[in-house]
């Protein structure tokens, strides 16, 4: 090892990135453990906020409405679909509510209601993993941990203007990616979750009329 580096993981509080730091820029180092709020402004912290917090509100409700459909109770729901994911509950609600256009579907196809949301939702689903799984701290072009983000920060974005970071691709051969939103972009993003969770407990109410629970809430 180089005389002048420190590998990280040793007691120096000022140091909070992966691979060797030059002993002399300690001081700009120090800093690293906060870069992700210098990257992002109050407004982006709290898009970020509003859009993982939305989600997770419309997560619960599809296992609820899950619950309902397959009459049975929450706890069993969790128990048989915790380990599974958004993608798979859609498929598991289509299937117990029956609500889907039957195969072979004809070329002029009108999609069902729960077809039409799932849509929908699948697309937020996108935007929300991109906001909520994105190296803010770690802008399109620079490798994390090499020194270059410490060295080199990046202006704190104003509110009307885009946060930049990174995301990954799983099973990509070139899985780096640019992510870019403004706190605006975010926000809509969040209101967007928001309705297409009050739509389908709406959807819920209506295919419980139909078949046989009037009293559902």
């Amino acid at each position: 090892m180089s005389r002048g580096f420190i590998p990280c993981g040793t007691n120096d509080k000022t140091l909070n990135v992966r691979g060797l730091i030059p002993a002399n820029r300690r001081n700009v180092m120090a800093r690293k453990k906060e870069y992700v709020l210098s990257a992002l402004s109050d407004a982006h912290l709290r898009g970020i906020g509003k859009v993982a917090a939305q989600w997770s509100s419309l997560e619960y409700n599809i296992l609820r409405v899950i619950t309902d459909i397959a009459r049975t109770d929450h706890k069993t729901t969790l128990v048989m679909l915790a380990a599974q994911g958004f993608t798979s509950w859609c498929e598991i609600l289509k299937a117990l509510s029956g609500d889907v256009t039957p195969k072979p579907k004809p070329q002029n196809n009108t999609p069902t209601v729960l077809e039409t949301l799932i849509t929908e939702m699948t697309a937020l689903h996108r935007h929300r993993n991109s906001i909520v799984h994105c190296s803010w701290d770690a802008p399109f072009g620079l490798t994390p941990g090499m020194g270059l983000i410490g060295a080199y920060p990046l202006p704190t974005p104003k509110s009307h203007e885009k946060a930049k970071g990174s995301g990954l691709k799983k099973r990509q051969a070139d899985p780096l990616f640019a992510i870019e939103y403004s706190a605006k972009e975010m926000l809509s993003i969040s209101r967007k979750i928001d309705k297409a969770q009050t739509a389908l407990l709406s959807w819920r109410r209506q295919w419980l009329r139909e078949h046989g629970k009037e009293t559902a809430q």
